[in-house]
């Protein structure tokens, strides 16, 4: 065969591998989770003002926190079982309905706290209608079954229902939120477009031909005893990855928060860059557990973060001002940190999940990050009681925890691996 066959044969092979087809999906997604937050973010810190889009930005800050509950780990633990068992639609049904119907007591769980807060609290009294209706985009968001199709290894799915409640979102903070008095429209927007998203995704659950069974007590035990360990995972991990913007909501002024949110947000941007890879290669590496594949995309993907962080450390201070506007200067000093921040978050997320599948030690991950947790909530509390929560060090406390889970991670399975003889698969 000539080399062009070859390089076409080998094209072939790539456009029509699965993972391909996966992270595709989730590149689409991707892009309109750039956009769609930047859009939004460059629109309210311009017609809320710094104040208020502080206090708009805790609000929202209680909507991730809590989407972390409503998911209850089942966004990895569901979708293993999914992959292993995705020809028993039985199993799945029941599956299913267990899952919707924890998913429902912990809304419940969720609605009262915060009711419980915003009625006790005397900071935000003048805002109190504001929180109840971030109840709506929780309950939207933390229906949707994304690890369903995880789990499929459909996620053009996902990316569809994605793109959908992004655009929906957009088009109505553009059209709607003119001004400060506007800012009550930001949740009901949401809340529109993360519960349109979910109905739509069950729409296509059902016409794939799964159904949802009501769950029997043994099926809700089966069920939170699957997900248990996943739970204290992403719970440690939204311990340091979310709870930031709450922490300033409630011991800092607004306008810190706004700063610190601001910086967040656009760490997060930086994060979803990254995040199709991850998502698709979980399921695949559950079943396929390729380690030659894991060190290229690991490789890959670390050069990639150091290299836009490079260019964002440069280019930051023209561009914050640029868009934000001069108000928002106090960013470039948060922004800085997590430019740090991206490198060894990466690292931490492909040492993970991808590689604990790879050595069938998932246990290990979720481990790591209450370790990474503990550091960053001990840190919290120090910073509290000295009466010195501020951004700089709640993002500074970001990198120490996730420098720790990495650390975890890569000397507990790295020797794994070396034992099972994937390394030398690798060269």
């Amino acid at each position: 065969m000539s080399l062009a066959g070859k390089e076409q044969g080998f094209m072939r092979t790539v456009l029509s591998h699965r993972l391909f087809k996966n992270t595709s999906a989730l590149v689409v997604l991707q892009l309109f989770n750039y956009l769609a937050p930047l859009i939004v973010l460059i629109h309210l810190t311009r017609v809320l003002g710094i104040e208020l889009y502080g206090v708009v930005a805790f609000s929202m800050g209680m909507i991730q926190f809590s989407f972390v509950i409503m998911d209850f780990g089942f966004s990895l633990s569901a979708t293993k079982k999914i992959s292993q068992h995705r020809e028993r639609q039985k199993y799945i049904a029941r599956l299913l309905g267990s899952i919707l119907a924890i998913k429902f007591f912990l809304f419940l769980l969720i609605a009262g706290v915060i009711v419980l807060y915003i009625f006790k609290s005397t900071r935000y009294t003048d805002y109190r209608l504001l929180f109840l209706l971030t109840l709506l985009p929780i309950l939207g968001q933390g229906y949707q079954p994304t690890w369903f199709f995880s789990g499929l290894e459909r996620m053009s799915f996902v990316a569809a229902a994605g793109v959908v409640s992004r655009v929906v979102f957009v088009i109505f903070v553009l059209l709607f939120v003119r001004g400060p008095e506007g800012y009550l429209l930001v949740p009901i927007g949401n809340g529109i477009a993360q519960l349109t998203a979910t109905v739509l995704s069950f729409v296509v659950v059902s016409k794939l031909g799964f159904r949802i069974k009501i769950p029997t007590l043994a099926d809700l035990k089966y069920t939170l005893k699957m997900t248990a360990g996943y739970f204290v995972s992403r719970l440690s991990v939204s311990a340091y990855m979310n709870s930031g913007v709450l922490v300033m909501g409630v011991f800092s002024a607004p306008a810190a928060t706004a700063v610190y949110s601001l910086a967040e947000q656009l760490y997060r941007v930086m994060q979803s860059a990254f995040l199709p890879i991850n998502q698709s290669l979980f399921p695949f590496m559950v079943r396929e557990r390729r380690f030659d594949l894991w060190v290229k995309l690991t490789l890959i993907c670390l050069f990639i973060a150091l290299a836009g962080s490079i260019l964002g450390y440069y280019l930051s201070p023209i561009l914050i001002p640029l868009v934000f506007g001069l108000g928002w200067d106090a960013v470039l000093s948060v922004l800085q940190i997590f430019f740090i921040a991206i490198l060894v978050h990466v690292a931490a997320v492909f040492f993970g999940y991808p590689l604990g599948a790879i050595v069938n030690k998932l246990d290990v991950p979720n481990r790591s990050v209450v370790y990474g947790a503990f550091v960053y909530l001990l840190g919290v509390a120090a910073f509290i009681a000295l009466d010195k929560i501020s951004a700089l060090m709640l993002a500074a406390l970001m990198v120490v925890a996730e420098f720790i889970v990495f650390l975890n991670r890569a000397i507990s399975l790295i020797p794994l691996a070396k034992s099972k003889g994937l390394m030398g698969s690798a060269r």
